[in-house]
């Protein structure tokens, strides 16, 4: 293991069992509100690469790369139909 992980991983076995606790909650916060951030981002990026399809192919130009990124930055995810009809 690289030495600076060893150093942290030390100073974080010699914490309190409760501020353990707590940094342990504070990095799963931020590990949502950066992942709600990077789907926002995604979302941002598949609109205006769908924009920009649509006015090449009203332009009549090659739309294959725009095509290519909407497809690519589209942020997948499960609908709660889908969640629903296996939870029984």
């Amino acid at each position: 293991m690289p030495e600076f992980v060893n150093r942290a991983w030390g100073w974080f076995q010699t914490r309190p069992n409760i501020q353990k606790v707590l940094i342990v909650l504070a990095a799963l916060v931020v590990l949502l509100l950066l992942s709600r951030a990077v789907a926002g981002i995604a979302a941002l990026i598949c609109l205006a690469a769908l924009i920009a399809l649509v006015v090449q192919w009203m332009r009549r130009r090659p739309v294959r790369g725009w095509g290519d990124r909407a497809n690519n930055s589209a942020p997948y995810r499960r609908s709660e139909t889908w969640q629903n009809a296996f939870a029984h």
